[in-house]
C-alpha cells in the first residue's frame, strides 16, 4: 500500500492522524537532523500498523515533509517467492549460477 504522509518534526509527542484512505498526518517527536525524524517516522508507523519496521519504507521525500511511504501489511505469495529466490543456494558443482551451462542443471 502506498500512502502519502505529511510529517511535522520536533513535535511535543508522536501521533498519527488519518486524513483519508491514502493520506496521514504524522507528528514526530524527534528533530529533522541526520535522518532522525525519518527513522522515528518508520517506528511510529510500524507501531500504528502493528507490523515490523522492515515492511515500511520511504519511497519519495526523504528531505521533505511531504512523503510517499510504502507499507506492506501482509505477506503475499509473491513476497515469499522473492524471499526464497534470495535464499537459493549456488550450485555445488563449482559452476557459476549465471553461466549458460548452469541453465541445464537439474534442481
Amino acid at each position: 500500500m502506498l500512502i502519502r504522509v505529511y510529517v511535522t518534526p520536533n513535535a511535543g509527542e508522536a501521533s498519527v492522524v488519518k486524513v483519508s484512505e491514502d493520506f496521514l498526518e504524522v507528528k514526530v517527536d524527534d528533530r529533522a537532523l541526520d535522518g532522525r525524524a525519518n527513522k522515528r517516522l518508520l517506528e511510529i508507523l510500524a507501531e500504528h500498523f502493528k507490523i515490523p519496521k522492515s515492511r515500511i519504507s520511504i519511497v519519495r521525500g526523504t528531505k521533505s515533509r511531504n512523503k510517499f511511504v510504502q507499507v506492506i501489511l501482509e505477506r503475499t505469495a509473491d513476497s515469499k517467492i522473492e524471499w526464497r529466490a534470495k535464499r537459493r543456494k549456488r550450485p555445488t558443482n563449482g559452476q557459476n549460477q549465471d553461466s549458460p551451462s548452469s541453465r541445464f542443471l537439474t534442481r
